[in-house]
């Protein structure tokens, strides 16, 4: 059998299945968007030592979907960390 580039993630779902039983729907909520969001947070704290105080709401942003965070290393200021969803 000839895969062509279209075919791929249609073939690459039929092997998931088949030999890992893997459905996608069934792995949605560990990917939901808040858990991946603090996942990263955790990973730069341990990696880096940074620490994040969510301040959403008390500074100005320019989309109203914007999160913020108030980023220390060591008890000392780098910076603001804006994210949008």
């Amino acid at each position: 059998i000839t895969i062509e580039p279209w075919d791929y993630r249609f073939y690459q779902e039929k092997v998931r299945k088949s030999r890992y039983d893997l459905d996608q729907a069934e792995l949605k909520p560990y990917f939901e968007l808040n858990n991946i969001i603090q996942g990263s947070l955790y990973a730069a704290n341990r990696l880096y030592g940074l620490e994040f105080k969510e301040i959403t709401g008390t500074v100005p942003v320019f989309e109203p979907n914007m999160r913020v965070w108030h980023v220390t290393k060591a008890g000392k200021e780098v910076g603001l960390f804006y994210r949008d969803d």
